[in-house]
């Protein structure tokens, strides 16, 4: 009976043990980003925009104004498979957005001078969408008459599958939102741009939008910092994320289950790809990859567990891809942890004592 009882208790504080290490192993690792490149011949101005399907995998559109081509591409298992979209020059301001089928809606921008002499262009806000066959392109919008109409923009898709667009309006220094209601795009002019960062064809700013559970939108953007807007019952809400140096371009924002805002931006002062996420006490913010300069074209998804995955652009020429591989283990999990180890070895010396003094064991 003894030697019976002294078993138990050994195997009830193996089991106690056992349970612990497995805990600190499974849960106690600390984050760490997985990095791999997708496509090495793209160029270092590219736009990128990615979106996760309901397995997890990731979408990315992108593009290279140089090669002037809409590309897509998708995890298939440990490969990725690429193929061109639009083969229209100059394409950029590219963003993303799967609908429950999994099928990719892409919105972009086609600026392209048709007559630089005298400033006459064909600039178009583009629309393709996978149909099961092939992709269905459609023109949102289109001017003639400016240089540049729309060089950066961001699309979401509603709870009716309904587009979302956010994006520069460049040549009258706005961000603009159009929203499709099934008939007709409306419109709207969100905030006025004091430096819209031109750069090469003059997208570095950028924008980006996600729709919450009630389908109102949630934007950040640059202006002369990184900006975050959404819209209330009483209208537009704006504040600043970031102002710590040249910060907030080539935005990108996902929304989690709480409808919290996470964004993706470049750091231009340090060359560093950034990430902040708001939380119960304010913004939280941290540098993802700082391994030269990394972070240009960031596009942002968040998994079922809420993990960031983020694709970018290094300065070398490489499409970049991170996410957080494991989710930390908060205080209050460890505090808990404790609390249940002591009682249950606090039980166990309780009943040795106990059986002691019955004169069970020794």
């Amino acid at each position: 009976m003894r030697t019976r009882t002294a078993l138990i208790v050994t195997l009830a504080t193996a089991l106690i043990c056992t349970a612990l290490a497995q805990i600190t192993l499974t849960t106690g690792q600390p984050n760490q980003w997985k990095i791999e490149i997708v496509d090495n011949e793209v160029d270092t101005a590219s736009s990128t925009s990615i979106a996760l399907d309901n397995n997890g995998n990731p979408h990315i559109s992108y593009s290279s104004p140089w090669d002037g081509a809409l590309k897509y591409a998708r995890l298939a298992g440990m490969n990725w498979n690429i193929e061109t979209v639009d083969t229209s020059y100059g394409v950029m301001g590219v963003s993303i957005a799967l609908d429950t089928n999994g099928n990719p809606h892409i919105s972009y921008c086609v600026p392209l001078p048709l007559d630089i002499e005298n400033e006459n262009a064909a600039s178009f806000l583009k629309y393709a969408l996978w149909t099961k066959d092939n992709w269905d392109i459609q023109i949102i919008e289109n001017d003639n008459s400016v240089y540049v109409i729309a060089s950066d923009s961001s699309i979401a898709l509603d709870n009716k599958g309904y587009a979302h667009i956010s994006y520069y309006w460049n040549h009258r220094s706005k961000v603009g939102y159009a929203s499709w209601n099934g008939e007709n795009w409306i419109k709207e002019i969100l905030d006025n741009i004091l430096d819209w960062r031109w750069g090469t064809f003059g997208w570095r700013g950028g924008t980006s939008m996600a729709l919450d559970s009630d389908d109102n939108p949630h934007i950040s953007y640059y202006n002369s910092a990184l900006k975050y807007a959404r819209w209330t019952a009483s209208g537009w809400s704006i504040e600043t994320v970031d102002s710590g140096g040249d910060v907030g371009l080539y935005t990108s924002i996902a929304l989690d289950k709480n409808n919290e805002p996470h964004i993706s931006y470049y750091d231009s002062t340090n060359g560093d790809l950034k990430y902040a996420r708001w939380t119960a006490s304010g913004w939280s913010i941290e540098t993802v990859d700082s391994g030269g300069d990394v972070g240009s074209s960031t596009s942002i998804a968040l998994d079922n567990n809420g993990n960031p995955h983020i694709s970018y652009c290094s300065s070398n020429g490489e499409l970049k891809y991170v996410f957080l591989s494991a989710t930390p283990v908060s205080e209050f999990v460890w505090i808990i942890l404790v609390a249940v180890i002591t009682i249950g070895i606090t039980v166990l010396v309780a009943w040795r004592k106990f059986l002691k003094k019955r004169g069970i064991v020794k």
